[in-house]
């Protein structure tokens, strides 16, 4: 990891508000088929890093499959051009006529890239190194001599390629390329730095999870916030925030069994509850037997309540799956909501394989309970650990807001792309 820096938050914001005017910033493309919004890892961290780009100096040409899905939420208020493609899946052989169309249509989004590129005055581009997009943001950057900037939120090429002929041979010769003629590529952890270096023969700088600094952290002290004693009268209130999907719905499942069965009354714990915010559909949760008055599921909230609803939970539970099937993305990518919970200046309990990215960052930097053995009682006695040891709780807390402004500080992480932005412009 490149050396940290310590920039104070104040200084950084007069120097944003100085140059994030329209004269001064450089003309953007942002290329990806998920536009900027608040849903998925990559482009929750693309919306976040240029929320603040003055919007007339910013386009966005995006599917018009994902524009649709995603969620308002979150996205930037500069243009937005949706490039037609279908919606990828159909029965009896439509679905990969579907994604034939879509992958022929790679040269066309190219020179729709090149003509905005020309008529735009863009002197940058940023893509997320995912599906058919990147590919042709590549390509309009070499066709117009213009510097694009990858950013690697997952590998959605490597564990592809094994699964077809073209996959294999042709997508990753694609992306080696792609990547080759980067100006620049940002990794979401050191895990995924290992893998370019190893898999395409690049390097790239190491770019953690941002989130804005908490405007209003609450300032009561430990004991009238979090004093959980094993004889305490209300309900400890363990929060989960963000999508469930394969990466973290085993050891959710397991946390809502603990306490729909009353496993942790064993431990002393009588009485605890699950709050889920997240998407989530009635099916699902009766299904999963969700429908448990220890679980609530909460609907999506703005980023702005988000920190408020995080300041209030006794645990913040920040899981990665044990499914052998997830390992490959477990192992190098890294969720998002970690700098939110990070942020929140709350304990955290972080519960995954040994060998992930964010069990190991969580050793390493110290900031949360970690409990890396798929299995119940373990689990439980983590979280008896964080519900009666005070003095562990307040220096995870402290050790977490610490962690955040030496990595996940958005505001940090505008300014160093700002001056990468001059730099690779300057020619």
């Amino acid at each position: 990891m490149g050396p940290t820096r310590m920039i104070a938050t104040s200084g950084i914001q007069e120097r944003l508000t100085r140059e994030g005017s329209s004269e001064e910033a450089v003309n953007l493309l942002y290329i990806c088929d998920f536009p900027p919004s608040n849903f998925a890892g990559g482009p929750i961290l693309m919306s976040r890093l240029l929320r603040n780009y003055p919007p007339d100096r910013i386009v966005v040409l995006t599917s018009s499959r994902y524009l649709r899905a995603s969620p308002k939420e979150g996205r930037l208020t500069c243009d937005h051009i949706a490039f037609p493609t279908t919606i990828g899946w159909g029965h009896w052989g439509l679905g990969r006529m579907k994604n034939l169309i879509d992958w022929l249509m790679i040269p066309v989004l190219a020179l729709v890239a090149g003509h905005l590129i020309k008529t735009r005055r863009i002197k940058a581009i940023v893509t997320i190194a995912h599906d058919r997009f990147f590919i042709a943001a590549a390509l309009a950057g070499w066709i117009a001599r213009t510097p694009y900037i990858v950013v690697m939120h997952d590998d959605t090429v490597t564990p592809a390629e094994r699964g077809s002929w073209f996959l294999k041979y042709v997508l990753r010769s694609w992306a080696r390329r792609a990547l080759h003629g980067a100006s620049h590529i940002y990794a979401i952890s050191r895990e995924m730095q290992q893998l370019l270096k190893s898999e395409y023969g690049v390097d790239s700088e190491l770019q953690w999870p941002g989130t804005e600094p908490s405007a209003k952290r609450d300032r009561r002290s430990d004991s009238v916030l979090t004093e959980l004693s094993l004889t305490r009268t209300h309900s400890a209130v363990i929060l989960f925030a963000g999508a469930i999907g394969y990466s973290v719905e085993d050891s959710l499942r397991m946390l809502a069994g603990i306490l729909i069965t009353g496993k942790l009354q064993a431990y002393g714990i009588q009485s605890a509850e699950l709050h889920l915010y997240t998407q989530l559909n009635p099916e699902r949760i009766h299904d999963w037997g969700w429908d448990h008055r220890c679980i609530t599921v909460h609907p999506w909230v703005s980023q702005q309540e988000l920190q408020g609803v995080l300041q209030k939970a006794d645990i913040l539970f920040l899981p990665y799956s044990f499914s052998e099937a997830s390992r490959y993305a477990v192992e190098s990518a890294f969720p998002s909501k970690t700098a939110d919970y990070l942020a929140a200046g709350r304990p955290i309990l972080v519960f995954g394989p040994q060998y992930s990215s964010l069990v190991r960052y969580a050793k390493e930097q110290g900031f949360a309970e970690v409990v890396d053995n798929f299995d119940e009682d373990v689990l439980a006695r983590g979280i008896q650990r964080l519900l009666s040891d005070s003095v562990h709780r307040n220096q995870l807390c402290k050790r977490s807001l610490a962690v955040f402004e030496q990595n996940h500080n958005i505001v940090c992480q505008r300014e160093e792309l700002r001056s990468l932005l001059s730099r690779i412009t300057a020619v």
